[in-house]
């Protein structure tokens, strides 16, 4: 994985503050270190994480896509061994993180992650969610609030 680059004719919101879903892939199950919390099993398949960039999605996304980084939240510990394939975001100056990780959980097909992944600071079950297939983009998108809105990059 490599910075992220505008998409041809740019995409002057990425410069903007927002909320963002990261699709990561991960080939096979494994077992993985999350920091203090220890050895969690990963299944094959595919990982949503939500978080927010208030200070701007440009330079949240440029790290969670980069391959050498210290090692900060709980989602660059599953970004070691999967990749992202797609980034849905949201331009907004709004906190939507919350919201959108609760109605992920009404989304079929997606299991909530067992332990508070992404979510120490506020009140969610979890910011991260697995699905075996690959999610459905029309499906999120009904669930989330704004999901209307949702802009999709895809990671190549």
């Amino acid at each position: 994985m490599g910075a992220l680059t505008l998409p041809l004719g740019g995409d002057a919101a990425l410069r903007a503050p927002g909320t963002y879903i990261l699709i990561a892939h991960l080939a096979g199950a494994r077992s993985i270190r999350v920091g203090r919390w220890g050895e969690f099993s990963f299944a094959a398949g595919y990982y949503l994480y939500v978080g927010s960039a208030l200070g701007g999605l440009w330079g949240r996304l440029s790290r969670h896509l980069r391959a050498a980084k210290r090692l900060h939240w709980h989602i660059d510990a599953l970004l070691e061994h999967a990749r992202i394939a797609e980034i849905w975001y949201l331009p907004s100056p709004e906190r939507l993180e919350c919201a959108w990780a609760q109605a992920l959980a009404g989304v079929e097909g997606l299991i909530p992650f067992e332990a508070p992944f992404g979510a120490t600071d506020c009140h969610c079950r979890t910011h991260l969610y697995y699905a075996p297939q690959v999610p459905r983009l029309a499906a999120c998108r009904t669930a989330l609030p704004y999901g209307e809105a949702l802009r999709v990059f895809r990671v190549e």
